[in-house]
């Protein structure tokens, strides 16, 4: 399958498998643009409306709502990115097998559990080239530019427009922040346009559509990532916090104590990494982001229903800035709705500031 993106009016075109090999990662690095992704909001698993249409003074305005969930239910989902959102253990071993000479498979990684079980890369030499692919060091090889699954993308939106908290805890070393932060945005994910640098431990809480990455070395990674993801539950429940708290990673092996006791909820996608393990109690271990996306709806359906207060409340997006709608919970329900469906005396448009309504009678829906 191809990989495009526009510089300079022209497209250039890489492979899966030679998108591993550092002459065609910088480039995309090097770059601006976004992979090309036809993602329709309407299509996306949004538990709520997917779409609306406001009509005045002979102007269509098509807009997108983003639910607005009380923080005191709203769901926390912390997503990994390497063989979460994007294949990289497929990166890794073109790479290695492109320096070495020597080719290994993603059945050697399901057979022996790591790429350095490999029977075959058992020397000196080449674990020192391993060493110094994964640290990127390699001047012929980058295989952290990986291209995330589409299902993954659409999820993620989704769960954006849903109102989550949500944000990304990588193993990936802090001196791989600007280039994954790169990757998330030339793969189209949501974040947070304004987001920096910074240790994880240094917010007392996840702060929306960050990325974090680990100032730790390898050894320490998962003790990293279970004392910052301990410290934010702690500190979001005593703040008062009801909501759920949800993991979406291959391997949650830092988290196992807190997930077999319920303290959060754990979605692992199965693939190479833990093809051999067997899940812990409490564990979902699931196939696709379909069944991600599917759970995560079910999830928001929950903080819907949770939530004391008698309406939804829905942000119309920057084609109407400032302007918000609101929709009785017992006309709606707790998930998805069509608007069309909804009796006029049931919704309403109203501005930020609390002000008139006058909205409501030229909006349709789709």
């Amino acid at each position: 399958m191809a990989i495009g993106f526009k510089k300079e009016e022209s497209v250039i075109l890489f492979s899966q498998d030679n998108l591993h090999l550092r002459v065609n990662a910088d480039a995309i690095l090097a770059s601006n643009e976004v992979l090309s992704r036809l993602i329709d909001p309407r299509s996306l698993p949004i538990a709520g409306l997917r779409s609306a249409v406001y009509e005045a003074a002979e102007k269509k305005s098509e807009f997108f709502p983003e639910e607005i969930l009380n923080p005191e239910y709203q769901p926390v989902i912390i997503v990994d990115l390497d063989d979460t959102s994007w294949p990289h253990v497929h990166y890794l071993l073109r790479a290695v097998s492109h320096v070495t000479g020597i080719e290994a498979t993603e059945n050697d990684v399901k057979k022996y559990g790591h790429t350095r079980n490999i029977p075959q890369w058992q020397t000196d030499e080449i674990a020192r080239m391993q060493d110094a692919i994964q640290a990127n060091r390699h001047p012929d090889v980058n295989p952290f530019v990986n291209r995330a699954d589409q299902h993954a993308v659409e999820t993620l939106h989704a769960v954006h427009r849903m109102g989550h908290l949500y944000t990304y805890l990588t193993g990936r070393m802090s001196e791989m922040y600007d280039i994954t932060k790169r990757v998330i945005q030339w793969n189209g994910m949501p974040h947070d346009g304004d987001m920096k640098k910074v240790d994880a431990r240094k917010h007392i809480v996840p702060k929306r559509g960050y990325l974090y990455c680990s100032p730790c070395n390898p050894k320490e990674v998962d003790a990293y990532k279970h004392d910052v993801v301990t410290t934010w539950l702690k500190n979001l429940r005593a703040a008062g916090w009801k909501g759920q708290m949800v993991i979406i990673d291959d391997t949650p092996k830092a988290f196992e104590e807190e997930i077999c006791r319920g303290d959060v909820m754990a979605i692992a996608l199965e693939g190479l990494l833990n093809y051999r393990h067997i899940p812990f109690t409490n564990e979902m271990r699931v196939n696709s982001w379909h069944e991600i996306s599917a759970f995560l709806s079910h999830i928001h359906g929950q903080a819907v229903q949770s939530d004391p207060n008698k309406d939804r409340v829905f942000s119309c997006g920057p084609t109407l800035p400032g302007m918000y709608m609101s929709v009785r919970k017992d006309v709606s329900g707790p998930g998805y709705f069509r608007f069309t469906s909804l009796p006029a005396a049931e919704y309403k448009f109203f501005p930020k500031d609390g002000g008139s309504h006058s909205l409501t009678d030229n909006c349709t829906g789709l």
